[in-house]
């Protein structure tokens, strides 16, 4: 296929239209919608809500960012050492082979950002050749890959079926970034983009998304009732039938376009939540309160993860029985109660360098994912 003739084809001109309302919620058109508590009006839409909304329930995000080391350890801290005796690391040997294999095949990145903001797309050509020749280059070396992993003893059936779903999420994620690129310069483009190559992305890490439309959230605030959806869900496996009705929640994500970013935001390292826009803010915190009571880190808090374009901002909501209660009771939280969500800077996963910083956290939400009995609450 010549990538460069069928990119050529392309108009730049029309660029990507920008969005005022999250992917995450737009299966609820904008309005007015609200309800008065004490004075103080809440929108009864997740999509309407915004960063002043939390602060009146005592919901503040953390001035700087937390280390995604410390981001991680806080959240283990809750829970105890799995009942496998493998490493610290709660991640199976073959599963850490592979999260190195990622990284040694995966070598190259693209940055969308860049890409959107220059009328010619820059890098979209490179990058197309780029990911064929690692398609067909993988594909020969599969062989050659079994090979290594039968030598490191793990050449075993599960093994290698485990390398086998890993290898085939890898090519399903190349192939639709490549089907991103091809169609690139086209009018009209969504956010719904990002969602379904973040999805595509969790799998390779043995993540298994749920579309967030799957179910409408409800929280009752007083008499007010908030209804809301978020991008993806990723929850536990039942570890039986009988277990049907106790999934829990691991992370919760919402994902919006690079418009999502506010002033004069450039570099990671100096990154704040006054970077990104309150609307964005106000969204993610009530989609993560109102996860609070399925989530699997109850009653430490509740994971997330905020995604602008290809950037991810893992967070953490945490907030005391007694305070959630006050804002279920009264719609407002007593100045003495303060919950605080804390997150991390952006990590592009489209970026060689960042991606190889997460690739542990995201293999390690995927162990956890599928053996939630592992890691039950103290």
């Amino acid at each position: 296929m010549s990538v460069r003739r069928n990119f050529l084809r392309k108009k730049h001109g029309s660029g990507e239209s920008s969005s005022s309302s999250a992917m995450g919620y737009t299966t609820e058109t904008e309005s007015s919608d609200s309800c008065k508590i004490n004075d103080k009006k809440y929108q009864t839409k997740a999509s309407e809500w915004k960063l002043g909304h939390l602060k009146e329930l005592g919901i503040h995000y953390d001035k700087t960012p937390i280390d995604l080391d410390i981001f991680v350890s806080n959240l283990k801290e809750g829970l105890p050492k799995p009942k496998a005796t493998n490493r610290d690391t709660d991640i199976p040997e073959i599963n850490r082979s592979l999260l190195q294999l990622t990284k040694d095949w995966w070598k190259f990145s693209f940055d969308f950002e860049c890409a959107e903001k220059s009328l010619a797309g820059t890098g979209v050509i490179e990058s197309l050749e780029e990911v064929e020749e690692a398609i067909e280059i993988f594909e020969q070396e599969n062989y050659n890959i079994v090979e290594s992993l039968e030598k490191a003893g793990q050449g075993d059936l599960k093994s290698l079926q485990t390398y086998s779903v890993w290898r085939m999420n890898l090519l399903d994620f190349w192939k639709y970034f490549s089907i991103l690129l091809t169609r690139w310069g086209n009018p009209y483009q969504r956010e719904g983009r990002f969602t379904c190559l973040f999805m595509a992305f969790s799998k390779i890490c043995f993540l298994y998304p749920e579309p967030g439309k799957s179910y409408c959230e409800i929280l009752q605030i007083k008499d007010v009732t908030v209804h809301g959806i978020p991008d993806v869900r990723f929850m536990t496996f039942p570890a039986s039938s009988s277990e049907k009705n106790h999934l829990q929640l691991i992370v919760v994500t919402e994902v919006e376009q690079y418009d999502a970013f506010r002033d004069d935001y450039i570099k990671a390292e100096s990154f704040t939540y006054e970077n990104v826009s309150t609307r964005v803010l106000g969204q993610h915190g009530i989609a993560l309160l109102m996860e609070r009571e399925c989530s699997f880190f109850f009653p430490t808090g509740v994971v997330g993860m905020l995604c602008i374009g290809t950037k991810v901002v893992f967070t953490f909501l945490q907030i005391s029985q007694a305070h959630y209660q006050q804002i279920r009771d009264k719609g407002k939280a007593d100045k003495s109660s303060k919950a605080t969500i804390s997150y991390t800077r952006p990590y592009n996963y489209m970026d060689a360098s960042d991606r190889a910083e997460i690739l542990e956290t995201l293999f390690w939400f995927g162990h956890v994912q599928s053996n939630p009995k592992q890691f039950s609450i103290k």
